[in-house]
């Protein structure tokens, strides 16, 4: 029995696939479901049964008529077996074996038929063979839902598997090919077991053998006629002479669904040729068929089981019917009371299943007629809109999570638009008064002030053209590039980006310097915003739900004894561990500073390599991402021992990567890797050819030269006769034919090796096969194989730092998503001043608080966890972070003789506050200046000149004991004066990092210098007044950290915000290693 489970009964056992159904009950919360245990998995044959569950039913997680796969595990239970676990949902019902007596109702038979043709279909459509389709695996609930289950044996296109699962089919309702070997099994093989399916219900007998099943079919009463003929061409002998799939099949039965389903209410829609053209166009209909016959046939069919929704576009309303093969949509027309359809869409089969959760079924029957056809017909179109009405509105009302979602998250789009709104304001314009084209230039007569330098423009600069589009939104046009200033600057000239095809200008106006790259990350984020506001994630639960706290995330505790490759982790760490392996959807960690959340992520990409060794037919995809490049470089830094053999893939710029990410792990150095030695290869394979057909390599190459430039058109006839010579004079001399296949074959090798580097194949094979890929919260999307995949762990490093929208390009390509980070430490960087100019106001603090923290408060315990021990700092700093910042709740796995200085002046310190509160108010107080973009900063002189001292001071001790040494500050003119007067030093022992905050977070210094820079007579502290720097700044050392500034002027509590006041009590509590010194007075 699993960890926190109780058995309630015993649901099947099947000694044959040696599987154990147990109802059972979680003893945290009650709920109920289901474990199928699978035992000696180290049998290929019982392997590969739970394998092909597993995988069938995690590609059919979207299907509402497919049990759902919670989770599943594999290991060795307490008597030594190797045993395979499957979670399932429990089916409150029967199976259609029991409860098939009890269906006599018409409607309801034909009801289960059309749940099962969908489940079938949505299968089909991803590639899965169920092979086992009979009466014990369709369960049925009290309220005729259908749920198929028991994909053991089912056949997996794309998936090897050693072990074989041929026996186990249940005979009686299998195919005659599957009986042979099951691997015959096609989609064929299902439609002949639903054929038998279909003949139970209807006859309550079992099926006969496969010879005499259309003469059962025939002879058998209470089977419509038409449904007769159905289930004759579904059970045929012979594979070939039944329906091809299932669409076909679902076509032919919707007569027999609209005459049993559907209501008596009718609904008229026109539809005007040019929208039968675009079936015929799209084979979405035969070409050859006219327009009555699409009206009469091919729409009525394929809306014969629709649903409906609508949309809202500029105020009007888009009604959107979901048909079996392609969909429509309609606005209605109150003058005439008819749905005219202005577009058909092809419909892909799991876009209908996820529309289905929210589209209502339509209860009666469509007919169509030409638009220009104004004969009245009596319809219920009024009343189904009336219908489609309420049915939106109580979608709109069920929990009110999407409400919920906008008032919480919905900001995000406003600030988005700010952003975007931003990067066109700041985009360099240029305004003319007149422009020429000439010889593929264009000539620009500049206004006055519209002339920039050298440094803002070169010939790789972009320069686009804005129009406002209907929809107030801009439409960019790429003029060309920059290629030079003429009279004096007066005039511009760019090149054309298309030859001779100039964008329309107006004659007089302005351009600017092209922003589109900047402006698509957000347009990026939107996207994603976009995508879970629809509910199109990949997690099982729901994570909008979830996320506004209206429903709690689901975990299944039974990660039971879980080996550890690290065995130094704590026990935090491995809580942490377990509650991710166990969570369904989403799990959060914190990670305090110095508390290994790294390791936790290395530890956990561990255990997802094992899991892919030992299922490998089954193996786990990951996506790691975080907010900064190098971030995600130390992940795969430390990962890198590990990955003997598993194709990690790191993506973006090769100039952004750290050099083992460049060397080892980028996409662009694998390629030219593998190219390079399939050429090596591929070259010594044709050497090898030419030497022994006896032909020189040199010629050869000069032979196929010249055969390519023959091919080109625009050769000159002199060229030409050249190389028809030298084709000649090949053949002539090796006695060669050119339509030989020797030489065919050469030339495709030797083209093949020529073209090799220039395919986009080896990159999307590199990343469909890679286990691991990492990249930048919004970068990664970028390389569109990328974008298009689906991952089973999306893992956001420093989640806390990115901010909702840049998660979120990640989080809906999840499975499963693992947020690490700490919002203690630094929230995400705004831009302040684009903020607070644009018309719409955003209060910041929902920016800083509107991501990981929001989520981290909202999720309960058993999805989220805490790291509580610190490993980085001196205890005495470590209990400084602990007290100040997160009440007490981390503790210290530093010894105090670890982590102390061996230096002279410093020994005994932990921590030195040097004073500047002695200095008279002309030398200790700030001196405000304007910033480049026109706000107040500070800086400090005296500050400066300490910081200096001490510096020098710890270049002399340190001497070649290796300590590493950083400043941080958080004004920008105070960080510029350091950093100038620190590359003045001669300095001989040590080298200095001085930087601010952002750029520190990460990484460590064994002593940390840190000046505060604010002193005044107005008690205000600015940038100090933010926890999280503080944080961060103070939890960098290792060693010593010292402090420069008022302390006098920052220990006052009556300050906003101000937590020096509660680091100065206790440094004075712990006055041992915690020092103060007044700068000028006696040491």
């Amino acid at each position: 029995m699993a960890v926190n489970y109780e058995k309630v009964r015993v649901l099947n056992k099947n000694p044959d696939s040696n599987s154990t159904v147990l109802l059972v009950k979680n003893k945290s919360t009650g709920d109920e479901l289901v474990i199928k245990s699978i035992s000696g998995i180290d049998n290929p044959i019982h392997r590969a049964i739970f394998d092909k569950e597993i995988g069938a039913l995690y590609k059919l997680r979207q299907s509402e008529n497919i049990v759902k796969l919670l989770d599943y595990k594999s290991g060795k239970t307490t008597k030594g077996v190797f045993e395979g676990r499957i979670f399932l949902e429990y089916v409150d019902g029967d199976t259609l074996h029991t409860k098939c007596p009890q269906i006599i109702n018409i409607g309801d038979k034909y009801n289960v038929i059309q749940q099962l043709i969908s489940a079938l279909r949505y299968a089909h459509e991803i590639g899965i063979i169920h092979r086992d389709l009979n009466p014990r695996n369709i369960m049925i609930t009290q309220d005729m839902r259908v749920k198929l289950i028991d994909f053991g044996i089912c056949k997996i296109k794309g998936m090897s598997m050693k072990g074989t699962t041929y026996r186990f089919a249940t005979n009686k309702y299998a195919a005659p090919e599957v009986g042979y070997h099951s691997e015959n099994a096609t989609e064929r093989s299902d439609i002949y077991s639903l054929g038998t399916v279909i003949y139970y219900m209807f006859t309550k007998r079992e099926p006969l053998v496969p010879e005499e099943m259309t003469l059962a079919i025939v002879s058998s009463s209470g089977i419509d006629p038409l449904l007769k003929d159905i289930l004759i061409k579904m059970t045929a002998l012979d594979a070939s002479n039944r329906y091809e799939n299932m669409i076909d099949l679902e076509i032919d039965l919707s007569f027999l669904f609209k005459k049993y389903l559907n209501s008596n209410e009718v609904y008229c829609v026109t539809v005007d040729s040019t929208k039968c053209d675009f079936l015929r166009r799209n084979n979405l209909v035969k070409s050859g068929k006219t327009n009555s016959q699409i009206f009469h046939e091919d729409l009525v069919s394929n809306f014969s089981n629709a649903s409906v929704s609508l949309e809202k576009r500029n105020e009007q309303t888009i009604y959107i019917f979901d048909g079996i093969n392609f969909s429509m949509q309609c606005f209605y027309d109150t003058s005439t009371q008819f749905f005219r359809v202005t577009q058909f869409n092809k419909l892909q089969s799991f876009i209908r299943e996820r529309n289905k959760k929210t589209y209502m079924p339509l209860p009666g029957n469509m007919v169509f007629q030409a638009s220009f056809d104004q004969r009245p017909l009596e319809n219920d179109n009024f009343q189904l809109i009336n219908r489609i009405d309420n049915h939106v509105d109580s979608l709109r009302s069920k929990k009110n999570v999407n409400i919920e979602y906008s008032n919480n998250y919905g900001f995000w789009y406003d600030f988005i638009k700010i952003m975007k709104e931003d990067v066109r304001r700041r985009a360099q314009k240029f305004y003319y008064k007149n422009y020429e084209v000439k010889n593929n230039m264009v000539f620009f007569s500049l206004e006055k002030d519209s002339h920039v330098g050298d440094e803002v423009l070169n010939t790789t600069t972009t320069l686009v053209f804005e129009a406002l589009t209907r929809y107030g939104d801009y439409s960019v046009s790429e003029i060309g590039n920059f290629e030079r200033y003429v009279d004096n600057g007066r005039i511009m000239v760019t090149n054309l980006a298309k030859k001779n095809k100039f964008v329309s200008l107006p004659q007089s106006g302005y351009f600017c310097i092209d922003y589109r790259m900047e402006i698509a990350q957000f347009k990026k984020q939107e996207r994603a915003l976009d995508e879970f506001q629809r509910g199109e994630f990949n997690c099982h639960g729901n994570l909008k739900s979830i996320f506004v706290g209206l429903e709690q995330p689901e975990s299944f505790p039974n990660s039971g004894m879980v080996r550890y490759f690290d065995t130094s982790l704590d026990d935090t760490q491995q809580l942490a561990i377990r509650k991710i392996m166990d969570a369904r959807d989403i799990a959060l960690i914190q990670g305090p500073p110095g508390t290994g959340k790294t390791n936790v992520i290395v530890e956990l990409i561990r255990q997802i390599i094992a899991h892919n060794k030992r299922n490998p037919s089954i193996s786990q995809k990951v996506l790691i991402v975080s907010q900064s490049h190098a971030a995600v470089d130390k992940i795969l830094e430390d990962l890198d021992p590990h990955l003997d053999g598993i194709n990690a893939i790191r993506i973006g710029y090769d100039e952004k990567l750290s050099h083992l990410s460049r060397e080892k792990y980028s996409l662009d150095n694998k390629k030219k890797v593998w190219i390079q030695n399939i050429i090596y290869e591929s070259q010594k394979q044709l050497d090898k050819s030419l030497v022994a057909m006896g032909i020189d390599k040199e010629s050869f190459v000069q032979f196929a030269t010249a055969l390519d430039l023959t091919q080109i058109a625009n050769s000159t006839t002199e060229e030409n006769q050249t190389n028809v010579n030298i084709l000649a004079s090949f053949y002539q001399n090796y006695k060669i034919r050119g339509d030989s296949a020797e030489l065919r074959e050469l030339l495709i090798s030797y083209n093949w090796i020529r073209q090799l580097i220039e395919t986009s194949d080896i990159e999307e094979y590199f990343i469909k096969n890679a286990s691991i890929v990492v990249g930048t919260c919004s970068g990664f999307a970028a390389n569109p194989f990328v974008n298009d995949a689906i991952f089973d762990y999306v893992i956001v490093d420093e989640a806390a730092k990115a901010t909702f929208p840049e998660i979120m390009v990640s989080l809906v390509k999840a499975k499963k998503v693992v947020m690490v980070g700490d919002h203690k430490q630094l929230p995400p960087v705004f831009d302040q001043g684009a903020i607070s100019r644009a018309d719409k106001k955003i209060d910041i603090n929902d920016l800083k608080n509107g991501g990981f923290e929001k989520i981290f408060n909202l999720i309960p315990d058993h999805c989220k966890q805490v790291l509580t021990t610190q490993y980085r700092m001196h205890p005495v700093i470590g209990d400084m972070i602990s007290t100040v910042f997160y009440g007490n709740g981390i503790q210290n796995g530093t010894r105090q003789e670890d982590r102390a200085l061996d230096l002279p002046s410093f020994k005994n310190h932990a921590m030195l506050w040097v004073s500047t509160s002695d200095l008279p108010e002309s030398k200790r107080f700030e001196t405000p200046v304007e910033n480049e973009n026109g706000k107040s900063s500070y800086f400090n002189f005296a500050e400066v000149s300490i910081l200096l001292e001490y510096i020098k001071q710890l270049d002399e001790e340190i001497g070649s004991k290796g300590y590493t040494v950083g400043v941080i500050t958080p004004y920008r003119p105070q960080l510029d004066r350091v950093q100038r007067d620190i590359n003045l030093l001669e300095l001989k022992n040590i080298s200095v990092e001085a930087n601010t905050v952002d750029a520190f977070q990460g990484s460590q210094k064994d002593i940390i210098l840190y000046s505060t820079v604010r002193s005044s007579e107005s008690p205000k502290i600015g940038f100090l007044n933010e926890h999280a720097r503080i944080n961060v700044s103070f939890s960098r050392a290792k060693r010593l950290l010292i402090i420069v500034g008022d302390s006098d002027f920052l220990n006052n509590p009556n300050i906003s915000e101000n937590k020096f006041p509660e680091i100065i009590n206790y440094m004075v509590k712990n006055n041992e290693l915690c020092h103060f010194v007044q700068h000028g007075s006696d040491q």
